[in-house]
């Protein structure tokens, strides 16, 4: 098969087989190359488009569940406040005003039948946020009632310790002993 002689085409039929041979190709390349990568460019953008939602709808969950979290942990403080400050609240009140504390123990001597013979308070010693009393006391009385007396002592609303205990036996009345007692008691600086 001849090819065709271009030079033998008039000049103007050249001109415009070259303009369609252009036009052909062009319409070929945008069917076959360029469309289908526009086309694969819109898809990626449209799913790149979804991505970027569905993060943002990601990370606004997740700072809704931060504040949440927060929220909760706040509150959770919160409660374990409340409940240390009524723990506070009710051991301060089991501890006696410095003025209660020797009518308090000679209410408590008196209920045991002990008598009195010394009640002295001994120098404070201060704690972070609390002082320690200690107190001398000096009894004379039975052995039941001297029981009677520590029993009521450690059973009291207030915090009393009993730091030593000396029992001697009363050599003028037998069956009465003489007790040296250190006890100490706390208030609130």
């Amino acid at each position: 098969m001849p090819l065709i002689d271009l030079s033998k085409i008039p000049k103007q039929q050249r001109i415009i087989l070259a303009v369609l041979v252009g036009i052909i190709l062009i319409v070929l390349l945008n069917n076959r190359l360029f469309k289908p990568r526009i086309s694969e460019r819109r898809e990626w953008r449209s799913k790149y488009q979804k991505l970027e939602t569905e993060l943002k709808s990601e990370e606004f969950k997740l700072q809704e569940d931060r504040a949440k979290t927060e929220t909760e942990r706040i509150a959770s403080l919160e409660e374990k406040y409340r409940h240390t400050q009524k723990k506070l609240d009710y051991l301060k009140g089991r501890l006696p005003k410095e003025k209660q504390i020797p009518a308090l123990l000679s209410q408590i001597a008196s209920q045991a039948r002990l008598e009195y013979s010394l009640i002295k308070m001994l120098p404070e010693e201060s704690r972070l946020v609390y002082k320690e009393i200690p107190i001398q006391i000096q009894l004379k009385g039975r052995y039941q009632d001297l029981g009677e007396y520590l029993k009521d002592i450690e059973e009291s609303t207030r915090l009393i310790k009993i730091k030593s205990l000396s029992i001697k036996t009363d050599p003028k009345a037998p069956p009465k002993l003489d007790v040296t007692l250190e006890i100490a008691t706390y208030i609130v600086e």
